[in-house]
């Protein structure tokens, strides 16, 4: 559905859900299991004036032999007068990471979203603003330090939507974010982006195909700078 329609007053959303897990032992004395669970759930709020969003994940990975791969984020952004061209934004997020030893991630912000273009099937956007950010970390040692750090940083995205088909959605959002650390003196830049292709099966069900990758070019602990991930699974829409 379309927010910046004049439609107003009612709620939409997706459940996602992929599950698999399997046995391909190579021989009865070699046990190789896989356990893969990926959840996500988005719903938003269109009233008259405003629009209100909140999305979530959940993901755990474990296989025999590799260290158990557990993350999740609640995300939830309001968007003030969004039938304007430029319109105002409040956005909070919590998250971790269990594989790459990040407790938690908190932040809060507030910015302006700017619409390019809003056509029959394609539309561009724009964002930028800035927030505060908390994150507590684990070292990787033999005896792992807790490291915690709290940034002002600068946030900005571009996002669009294109209708493909008449079934077919392709959506993308990059984001880029910066803030300075005094304790290295220096800039931490992060770079986020995220493209989903999602073709309708039904009224209520849809397949969805979707790649992410992202960048810290200073990870605040011995980690790799780059993560990226393919997924894919179906969709219930309400």
């Amino acid at each position: 559905m379309d927010v910046t329609s004049d439609s107003s007053n009612y709620f939409y959303g997706g459940f996602d859900f992929f599950f698999e897990a399997d046995n391909r032992s190579p021989t009865p004395d070699e046990s190789a299991k896989l356990l893969t669970i990926e959840s996500a759930l988005d719903v938003a709020y269109v009233s008259k004036k405003h629009a209100y969003f909140q999305s979530g994940e959940l993901n755990y990975y474990r296989a025999t032999g590799d260290p158990i791969i557990s993350t999740g984020y609640l995300h939830f952004r309001a968007n003030f007068l969004r039938k304007r061209r430029l319109s105002y934004e409040l956005f909070l997020q919590s998250s971790f990471d269990a594989s790459r030893r990040l407790d938690s991630r908190h932040l809060a912000g507030v910015g302006i979203k700017y619409r390019f273009f809003d056509f029959d099937g394609f539309e561009l956007d724009m964002g930028t603003g800035i927030l505060n950010e908390y994150e507590r970390w684990e070292t990787f040692d033999a005896v792992s330090e807790v490291v915690n750090i709290n940034l002002w940083k600068s946030s900005t995205y571009l996002k669009s939507n294109l209708d493909v088909s008449e079934s077919a959605t392709l959506s993308f959002i990059t984001f880029y974010q910066v803030g300075y650390d005094g304790d290295i003196n220096a800039f931490r830049n992060r770079i986020s982006a995220d493209i989903q292709l999602e073709f309708e099966i039904t009224e209520h069900f849809s397949f969805v195909a979707e790649g992410m990758v992202h960048y810290e070019d200073k990870p605040v602990i011995d980690i790799n700078k780059t993560v990226y991930g393919i997924s894919n699974g179906v969709r219930y829409v309400f």
